[in-house]
Formats: C-alpha cells, sequence, structure tokens
C-alpha cells in the first residue's frame, strides 16, 4: 500500500458522504453547486478539498456535470 491515506480512514469520510447525500435528497432541485451545499451544511469537508471533490470521488453516489462551461454542479445518482 502506498504512503497515501486512504479516504476510507477519514473520521469524517463517511459522515459527510451523508451529509452530502441529505442534502441533495432533500432539496427541490435536482443538483448543488459547491457554494449551495457548503450554505447548506455550514462547513467545508474535512475528508476532501471541497464537497465537488467529494462527490467526484464517488462515482457510484453523485454525478457531477459542468454546467456553463466551468461551473460544477452535483447530483445524486438515479436508477
Amino acid at each position: 500500500m502506498s504512503g497515501k491515506k486512504s479516504f476510507y480512514l477519514e473520521l469524517a469520510w463517511l459522515g459527510e458522504v451523508f451529509s452530502l447525500i441529505q442534502v441533495l435528497a432533500y432539496h427541490k432541485g435536482t443538483s448543488r453547486s459547491e457554494e449551495g451545499v457548503g450554505g447548506e451544511l455550514q462547513r467545508k469537508p474535512e475528508s476532501a478539498g471541497s464537497w465537488i471533490e467529494l462527490a467526484e470521488a464517488h462515482p457510484e453516489l453523485f454525478r457531477v456535470r459542468v454546467k456553463e462551461g466551468r461551473r460544477k454542479l452535483v447530483a445524486l445518482v438515479s436508477g
């Protein structure tokens, strides 16, 4: 195993994944920006550099798309 620490070993990782799922599941829109998620949760994640980065690490749960050429939005995977 390399010297890089796995995100699965980060203490905050699982709670932050659940927090992101909840924010996306209970919002009336289908996707949120970094600012939207951060504003709802009132903090930045500890296990990743941003909420979008956390989502990108889990394509089995989240989809990240680029809107208007540069703004990233995250949504839950459906079906």
